[in-house]
Protein backbone atom coordinates (compact mmCIF):
# COMPACT_ATOMS: atom_id res chain seq x y z
CA UNK A 1 0.00 0.00 0.00
CA UNK A 2 2.42 3.13 -1.13
CA UNK A 3 0.39 6.08 -0.23
CA UNK A 4 -1.43 4.89 3.12
CA UNK A 5 -0.64 6.41 6.46
CA UNK A 6 1.02 5.05 9.21
CA UNK A 7 -2.10 3.68 11.79
CA UNK A 8 -2.63 6.28 14.58
CA UNK A 9 -3.42 4.12 17.86
CA UNK A 10 -7.18 4.95 18.89
CA UNK A 11 -7.97 6.67 21.67
CA UNK A 12 -10.97 5.95 24.09
CA UNK A 13 -13.14 8.92 25.44
CA UNK A 14 -12.73 6.75 28.88
CA UNK A 15 -8.77 7.04 28.46
CA UNK A 16 -9.04 10.92 27.64
CA UNK A 17 -11.31 11.35 30.92
CA UNK A 18 -8.97 9.22 33.16
CA UNK A 19 -6.44 11.54 32.70
CA UNK A 20 -8.21 14.24 33.99
CA UNK A 21 -8.84 12.78 37.31
CA UNK A 22 -5.16 12.18 37.20
CA UNK A 23 -4.18 15.31 36.78
CA UNK A 24 -4.69 17.19 40.06
CA UNK A 25 -5.14 20.86 40.44
CA UNK A 26 -2.46 23.24 42.57
CA UNK A 27 -4.17 24.63 45.40
CA UNK A 28 -1.14 26.07 47.40
CA UNK A 29 2.19 26.27 47.38
CA UNK A 30 4.03 23.50 47.71
CA UNK A 31 7.69 22.60 48.72
CA UNK A 32 9.46 24.00 45.42
CA UNK A 33 7.34 27.16 44.99
CA UNK A 34 8.80 28.18 48.25
CA UNK A 35 11.98 27.52 47.62
CA UNK A 36 11.72 29.21 44.32
CA UNK A 37 10.55 32.12 46.30
CA UNK A 38 13.28 32.03 48.74
CA UNK A 39 16.13 31.67 45.73
CA UNK A 40 14.26 34.64 43.94
CA UNK A 41 13.83 36.75 47.25
CA UNK A 42 17.47 35.99 47.89
CA UNK A 43 18.62 37.29 44.73
CA UNK A 44 16.64 40.31 44.85
CA UNK A 45 18.29 40.91 48.49
CA UNK A 46 21.93 40.32 46.85
CA UNK A 47 21.31 42.70 43.67
CA UNK A 48 19.99 45.86 46.63
CA UNK A 49 23.12 44.90 48.13
CA UNK A 50 25.21 45.15 45.36
CA UNK A 51 23.68 48.31 43.47
CA UNK A 52 24.08 50.00 47.11
CA UNK A 53 27.75 48.63 47.43
CA UNK A 54 27.96 50.04 43.66
CA UNK A 55 26.09 53.83 44.60
CA UNK A 56 28.29 53.78 47.74
CA UNK A 57 31.88 53.25 45.50
CA UNK A 58 31.08 55.59 43.18
CA UNK A 59 30.20 58.45 45.44
CA UNK A 60 33.46 57.65 46.96
CA UNK A 61 35.35 58.06 43.74
CA UNK A 62 33.18 61.33 43.30
CA UNK A 63 34.30 62.82 46.18
CA UNK A 64 37.94 62.05 45.76
CA UNK A 65 38.03 63.55 42.27
CA UNK A 66 36.43 66.71 43.75
CA UNK A 67 38.63 67.11 46.02
CA UNK A 68 41.90 66.76 43.61
CA UNK A 69 39.97 69.26 41.49
CA UNK A 70 39.46 71.53 44.16
CA UNK A 71 42.82 71.03 45.32
CA UNK A 72 44.17 71.87 41.75
CA UNK A 73 41.78 74.91 41.10
CA UNK A 74 43.05 76.01 44.53
CA UNK A 75 46.51 76.19 43.57
CA UNK A 76 46.37 77.06 40.23
CA UNK A 77 44.40 80.77 41.60
CA UNK A 78 47.67 80.63 44.71
CA UNK A 79 50.20 80.51 42.05
CA UNK A 80 48.17 83.04 39.78
CA UNK A 81 48.21 85.20 42.64
CA UNK A 82 51.40 85.28 43.25
CA UNK A 83 52.47 85.48 39.86
CA UNK A 84 50.34 88.45 39.05
CA UNK A 85 51.92 90.24 42.70
CA UNK A 86 55.20 89.58 42.04
CA UNK A 87 54.80 91.29 38.19
CA UNK A 88 52.81 93.97 40.16
CA UNK A 89 56.35 94.61 42.90
CA UNK A 90 58.78 93.90 40.06
CA UNK A 91 57.19 96.99 38.02
CA UNK A 92 56.53 99.45 41.01
CA UNK A 93 59.50 99.50 42.92
CA UNK A 94 61.20 99.09 39.30
CA UNK A 95 63.45 96.06 40.64
CA UNK A 96 66.48 94.56 37.68
CA UNK A 97 65.31 97.64 35.79
CA UNK A 98 61.95 95.41 34.91
CA UNK A 99 59.59 98.01 34.02
CA UNK A 100 56.17 97.27 32.15
CA UNK A 101 53.99 99.74 30.56
CA UNK A 102 50.66 100.30 33.03
CA UNK A 103 48.28 98.74 29.53
CA UNK A 104 50.60 95.86 30.02
CA UNK A 105 50.30 95.37 33.79
CA UNK A 106 46.29 96.44 33.29
CA UNK A 107 46.27 93.62 31.07
CA UNK A 108 48.31 91.56 33.60
CA UNK A 109 47.08 92.01 36.91
CA UNK A 110 42.90 93.36 35.94
CA UNK A 111 41.62 91.55 32.91
CA UNK A 112 43.79 88.19 33.05
CA UNK A 113 42.74 88.25 37.00
CA UNK A 114 39.10 88.39 35.68
CA UNK A 115 39.44 85.42 32.95
CA UNK A 116 41.33 83.48 35.59
CA UNK A 117 39.09 83.66 38.39
CA UNK A 118 35.62 83.85 35.83
CA UNK A 119 37.29 80.65 34.25
CA UNK A 120 37.80 78.66 37.97
CA UNK A 121 34.25 80.03 39.27
CA UNK A 122 32.52 78.01 35.92
CA UNK A 123 34.88 75.05 37.05
CA UNK A 124 33.82 75.14 40.61
CA UNK A 125 30.31 75.90 40.06
CA UNK A 126 30.18 72.53 37.61
CA UNK A 127 32.10 70.46 40.38
CA UNK A 128 29.81 71.44 43.03
CA UNK A 129 26.76 71.49 41.68
CA UNK A 130 24.03 69.88 43.97
CA UNK A 131 22.90 66.76 42.95
CA UNK A 132 19.82 66.87 41.68
CA UNK A 133 21.01 69.84 39.33
CA UNK A 134 23.05 67.32 38.18
CA UNK A 135 21.23 64.34 37.49
CA UNK A 136 18.37 66.60 35.88
CA UNK A 137 21.06 67.72 33.32
CA UNK A 138 22.24 64.37 33.11
CA UNK A 139 18.51 63.10 32.06
CA UNK A 140 17.94 66.21 29.17
CA UNK A 141 21.67 63.98 27.88
CA UNK A 142 20.04 61.07 27.53
CA UNK A 143 17.01 61.88 25.94
CA UNK A 144 18.04 64.01 23.76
Amino acid sequence: MVGSEPSKPKVSLDKIGAGVNAVTQKRGKDAKDKQEEAALSEARSKAEIASITESNRDLRVNRRMRYDYARAVFCYLICYSAFAGVVLILSGWKIGGFDLPSIALTAVVGSTAASAIGLVGIVVTGLFRPQAARSSRNKGKRNA
